[in-house]
């Protein structure tokens, strides 16, 4: 299977060191990421891992980060602009049907359980796994960092409005309300 984002470790290559793996994603796999990912265009992805051995022998941890950088449209201005995405990944693998997890909606993990997902043919594609947690870390509604948030005449006018302060020195925000009141009957 050809992902996205080519970056394989053979698990027989890791019975010698820990793998260590430094990934860009080509302009190519930036437009396939794009087009995975549902988002106008990518302009750059980089991954780099660690891939070891764990004892007893038969799991793998796979550890790294993956950056992003997209286009993504502004939910505030709706504009777009360029939004980075970085996220930490952690993930045991394993070649033994026996050690693996087997995990469905039904039936959740506990506190105390890690999945252990199936390896089975022969190497793990850290590429696909950085991309699921990248996905996973997509803001769903995206903001630029120069964007204010759009503000509403009438909040403002009632922050600026007066609050009374009766005679034991406290703020008491609705002691005035019947004198408004009134004067707003008045004025009909």
């Amino acid at each position: 299977m050809t992902t996205e984002l080519e970056a394989r470790v053979r698990l027989d290559r890791l019975d010698r060191k820990p793998a260590e793996i430094a990934v860009d994603a080509t302009a190519e796999a930036c437009a396939r990421i794009a087009a995975r990912l549902g988002l106008a265009s990518v302009e750059a992805v980089s991954v780099a891992a660690t891939t070891r051995i764990c004892p007893p022998g038969d799991i793998y941890r796979v550890q790294g980060i993956v950056s992003m950088a997209a286009e993504r449209t502004c939910t505030v201005l709706l504009e777009p602009f360029v939004d980075v995405t970085e996220t930490d990944f952690d993930e045991l693998l394993t070649s033994n049907p026996k050690s693996a997890t087997v995990v469905d909606d039904m039936t959740p993990l506990g506190e105390d359980e890690t999945e252990i997902a199936l390896v089975t043919d022969g190497e793990i594609d850290v590429g696909e796994i950085a991309l699921q947690y990248l996905a996973m870390a997509l803001d769903p509604f995206p903001v630029n960092p120069e964007a204010q948030a759009p503000t509403d005449p009438a909040a403002d006018q009632a922050a600026d409005a007066p609050v009374a302060v009766v005679g034991d020195g406290k703020r008491r925000p609705f002691a005035d309300l019947g004198r408004l009141l009134a004067e707003k009957q008045r004025k009909r």
